[in-house]
């Protein structure tokens, strides 16, 4: 399939998160069931709307627990920082993500020797929220290649999983909408 029709394919009239993301595609497979992913992007999923619902609520709220959570946060976060073990895959700049698929810049993706991008086998590892170095892996193969580019069709994945990855893409979609207007 030709890069552009790969765009279109993942990215035509759907939700696009293109900000930079801790996202590598590898050919290790996943110990995870399907469904423990689906369990852990809806319990991501709960904990973010939490947090969103809880900050709205507390619009004046108390400045104590504000400033308590917001230690925690930081704590978390030096945490994560000062242990590589924890830091899940790297931040990648140029990524595009969506329900569908996912395009990377080459150097994104770590390619074994014998080994053809076109073969089956490769998963996507992808953190979902920044501040938790919780990764998920899905199956993915691979749709287009350019010099600098390969894109990357998510799936199969199950009704479930599919409608709880849609979410999550849709959450951090609106993340980076809410950042792009306050910076």
């Amino acid at each position: 399939m030709a890069p552009e029709d790969a765009d279109v394919a993942l990215f035509g009239e759907t939700v696009t998160v293109d900000c930079p993301l801790r996202i590598a595609v590898l050919r290790v497979p996943t110990e995870e069931s399907l469904e423990e992913i689906e369990r852990v992007l809806l319990s991501l999923g709960a904990m973010d709307e939490r947090a969103v619902d809880e900050v709205e609520s507390a619009h004046g709220g108390d400045a104590a627990i504000r400033r308590l959570e917001a230690k925690i946060d930081l704590g978390l976060r030096l945490l994560v920082t000062a242990l590589p073990a924890l830091r899940g895959p790297p931040l990648i700049r140029g990524a595009a993500l969506s329900v569908r698929g996912v395009r990377l810049p080459m150097a994104a993706v770590t390619v074994p020797d014998g080994v053809d991008l076109a073969d089956p086998g490769w998963y996507l590892r992808w953190q979902p929220l920044e501040a938790l170095p919780i990764s998920v892996s899905l199956p993915v193969s691979m749709l287009a290649r350019s010099t600098d580019r390969v894109w990357w069709a998510i799936g199969p994945l199950g009704t479930g999983l599919a409608e709880a990855l849609e979410r999550q893409v849709f959450r951090q979609h609106r993340r980076q909408r809410a950042e792009q207007r306050r910076g």
